[in-house]
């Protein structure tokens, strides 16, 4: 197909197909503790299958399946689930006993509860701030750890990988991509060429007193769907195998209209149709309805979905009026979208504004 395609569209695409890549600083950034513990940094690339020689081309880069990778080797190497930064390791059992941890509690707020006081009881080394702004419903996710003066030039790549990996294990805990408002660390940013905010899809700062995630506080009620049997098989770390790619994020065809709808609502634009998303997705209607039924789902489903997560986002961060809300989101009357609502959250769209909204 030879489709004209708006600025919206060819963004959306963009996005969607991008290839991430992070340049030379990450590849001896994320070796540097294995090097000062005296690990040779060419016989672990070569581990993780990536050439030797791309830890001295200062022009090298790596892509997502290598970054990964390239962490777990380092992991792996070492028996230090912080990549030999730290003066005190950690076993990579540890990891085992945090996700243990969560998957104890039905909601992601009370299970970054649960792996922050674990965390805080088992290492001295270890703080975690968790911290909400009841002014703006923001969510605040800090760490930060005792560093040793030989660390803190190179603690930016401890720190950046803590984050991505605690980051995508949130994701995967509840299926969803969490839309971060931005990430915050501590240090400067780094001497690279390559913007560091590839792994969160937002805006990332640097200076603060924390490394730090933020999200809204609506997120903190949605449920944990994962299970021991899924978190033992390895079904994190091993079917999500590219950095870049978080677990509630993926490349199907479901989501790929998922995104679409997201973005174009967003956008002000109406809901479209499934033939103007065929038009996006550049496919024909017939072509993904077929991809979608291959994949156990529909555009009715995918749309009803972007409606219930659309509502909840607009209910807790805007003062809209409910009726404003409910024609945007293509309802022929407030009572249609109210009975709608209450299907999807067992509660009214009002109930739902005055226990989560941030203007209620």
């Amino acid at each position: 197909m030879n489709l004209v395609k708006s600025p919206i569209v060819l963004d959306t695409l963009a996005r969607t197909q991008r290839h991430h890549t992070l340049d030379h600083y990450y590849i001896v950034g994320l070796l540097h503790g294995a090097v000062r513990l005296g690990y040779d940094p060419h016989a672990i690339l070569v581990k993780a299958a990536i050439a030797a020689e791309r830890y001295d081309d200062l022009q090298a880069t790596i892509d997502g399946a290598e970054v990964q990778r390239l962490v777990r080797a380092i992991r792996d190497e070492l028996s230090d689930k912080y990549l030999g930064f730290l003066d005190q390791p950690a076993k990579l059992s540890m990891d085992d006993e945090v996700g243990k941890v969560a998957l104890q509690h039905d909601t992601l707020g009370g299970a970054i509860k649960g792996m922050s006081d674990f965390v805080e009881a088992v290492r001295n080394d270890q703080e975690r701030f968790l911290n909400v702004d009841d002014s703006t419903g923001e969510y605040t996710y800090g760490m930060r750890c005792e560093l040793s003066r030989e660390h803190e030039e190179s603690s930016y790549y401890l720190y950046y990988y803590s984050v991505v990996w605690t980051y995508r294990f949130l994701c995967w805990l509840t299926g969803k991509r969490i839309k971060l408002s931005h990430v915050c660390f501590m240090g400067s940013r780094p001497e690279t060429s390559v913007d560091p905010d590839e792994a969160f899809g937002c805006p990332v700062e640097f200076g603060g007193a924390w490394n730090s995630m933020h999200f809204h506080k609506h997120y903190l009620k949605y449920p944990i769907i994962r299970t021991i049997t899924e978190f033992n098989h390895a079904d994190f770390t091993d079917n999500y195998p590219d950095w870049f790619d978080s677990p509630g994020r993926n490349s199907t065809k479901s989501n790929a209209v998922e995104r679409v709808l997201l973005e174009t609502h967003r956008q002000e634009t109406f809901l479209p149709s499934i033939e103007r998303v065929a038009e996006i997705l550049d496919v024909s209607p017939r072509t993904l309805r077929r991809h979608l039924a291959f994949e156990n789902d529909s555009y009715q489903k995918i749309k009803d979905k972007v409606r219930r997560e659309r509502a909840e986002e607009l209910l807790a961060s805007t003062n809209l009026a409910i009726h404003i809300i409910s024609s945007s989101l293509g309802f022929s009357e407030p009572g249609v979208f109210t009975r709608a609502f209450r299907a999807w959250t067992l509660t009214t769209p009002s109930d739902y504004r005055k226990t989560n909204g941030i203007y209620s």
